[in-house]
This record gives structure tokens, sequence and C-alpha cells, in this order.
């Protein structure tokens, strides 16, 4: 394919997705033939502003990967981001404009002034590929390092009815943990979580949140799991620590970050949407794990 072919193809692919005139004109769109590959085809491009900055950028969703382009006079930008890494994306619509977050692990891309047509077409397709690298990912579970010693928490003996019991709350996926911060302030969020067969809790929060800021002062951890309409509920203390393997935080990552059923429909789970700062995965270690069951006469 010659250069004039490739080019060609590139602007016909950015036409397709709904790129205006006005981004043909824009010096991110001239510089995508020396970044795009001849393999490599273009999904969906939105182009704005900067958040908080009168800086002109663009995003382009191709089926290989994201790129963020910034092209100045005399200075080219471009970064590479791999749909793994990808977490999330909000989209908002404020009169004939729209307003676009993608979320990765790395750092967030938030652009404003974004043509609507161009931000829907994206935002679909980034959707659509996460939900696609979660569908690749089922079925896989969670296992230790092998060198790394099998921690043993302390559960009370317990008849298999109760054993039974503790596994229907477990599929919940949700929780609500308690965490330390300074003054002695509790604060209690909800959050969703993944086990591993060491009976180990895993959850992923964002290192500006309040519990990540309380967790690097005091790893203690409370977690209330509890089963909707359910008399049954599960009390859980322990400590935490960043997951340091980086392909058990790879698959928590991906488990907790995938678009999840909720009473208003399927949608990306809270922790995708919030600006503050980069993911970090957290493993609970519990110290005690309680069951409580209201259905017995006994309380």
């Amino acid at each position: 394919m010659t250069n004039h072919e490739h080019t060609s193809r590139i602007r016909q692919e950015l036409k397709d997705v709904g790129m205006t005139p006005y981004g043909f004109m824009k010096l991110e769109t001239d510089h995508l033939p020396e970044i795009i590959h001849e393999n490599e085809h273009i999904k969906g491009v939105v182009y704005g502003r900067l958040e908080d900055s009168l800086d002109s950028v663009m995003l382009v969703a191709t089926d290989k990967r994201v790129l963020f382009v910034d092209c100045k006079p005399f200075y080219k930008n471009s970064d590479e981001i791999t749909y793994q890494v990808v977490a999330g994306i909000k989209l908002s619509t404020v009169g004939p404009f729209a307003g676009i977050v993608l979320h990765t692990r790395v750092k967030d891309y938030a652009l404003r002034f974004v043509n609507v047509v161009c931000a829907e077409t994206f935002t679909k397709y980034i959707e659509s590929h996460i939900e696609q690298g979660i569908t690749h990912l089922e079925g896989r579970n969670i296992s230790k390092p092998k060198k790394e010693p099998v921690y043993q928490p302390y559960k009370t003996p317990a008849p298999l009815e109760k054993e039974e019991a503790i596994d229907t709350i477990l599929n919940t996926n949700t929780a609500v943990i308690s965490t330390l911060g300074k003054e002695g302030v509790i604060y209690a969020s909800v959050i969703h979580y993944v086990t591993d067969k060491h009976d180990n809790y895993y959850f992923l929060t964002k290192s500006e949140t309040t519990k990540a800021r309380n967790l690097s002062l005091n790893p203690t951890v409370a977690l209330t799991v509890h089963a909707a309409g359910s008399l049954r509920s599960l009390e859980i203390q322990g400590t935490a620590e960043l997951e340091k393997n980086t392909s058990i935080a790879d698959i928590v990552y991906h488990q907790i970050s995938s678009p999840k059923k909720y009473l208003e429909g399927k949608k990306l789970p809270p922790i995708t949407k919030l600006d503050k700062g980069s993911y970090l995965v957290f493993r609970i270690l519990p110290t005690s794990v309680r069951l409580l069951d209201f259905s017995k006469s006994s309380w």
C-alpha cells in the first residue's frame, strides 16, 4: 500500500466514524498516518479540549489500541493505551457538545467540547471492547504465587450447613468495607470484591479515595457481606495490603471493573467512574470470619 493509499484509507475511516470537516483540519489528523499501522483500523475518534486546559487533543480507538494524540507546531506527542488497561468510559452531553472521560489504570483522559456523534460512536466501541475483554477472562481463577506461603485465616469450626450459608452469601460479591481514618473516624463504603481459594478477599479502589488514604495509615478493615433479602450476613475482620503480584491484580481488576447488572440496568461499576487517582488492588487477609444467622430461633 502506498503512502497516499494509506492516508486515504485512514481519512475514509475517520469520516465513517463521524469526523467533521473541522476534525480534518486538526494537526492530530495529519499525524495519524504516521502512527496508524497498515493492518490497523479506526473504530472511533473524539477530539476536543483537555479538561481545565485550552489544549486541543484527540483520542483514537482502533481495533488494536487507543491512541492519545497531541500535536502543536514543532511538537508531536502520542500515548499508546492498550485495552488491557482501559477501565471504562464516561459520556456526558451538554447542549451541542459532549464530554468524554476515558478511565485507565495509568491515568484518566478527559476531553470537553467533543462532537456528540463522534463521542457516542467512540463510547459504544470502547464499551463493547471492554465487555469482549472481560469475556475472555471468564473462568480464570485467582491463584497465589507458588513461592508465597499460603495464609490460613482463623475460622471457628462450622457444620456443613454453615459453610453452605457462607458460600451463598459470598455469591453476592458486594460488601460494606469499614476503614479507620485520622482521629479514629470510621469510614464505610460499598465495594465489589472477589475471593480466592485461600479465603482472601480482593477489592479495587483508587489511590485518592478516602479508604485508600485510611489504609495507608491503618491497614485494619472490617468487611460486612449481606445477601439481599436474607437474614444471614458475614462479618469479616482482617488487614488489607496492596497486591504486588501483577497477574493477580490484573485478573481482579478485570473481574471487578466489568459491567454488572444493577436494578438500574447493566452498567459499569461506580469505581470506574471516579476521578480520584490511579487504580489499586488490595488483598484482605482475614483474621476472623463470623456468620450471623438471624433466621435461627436462638436469636
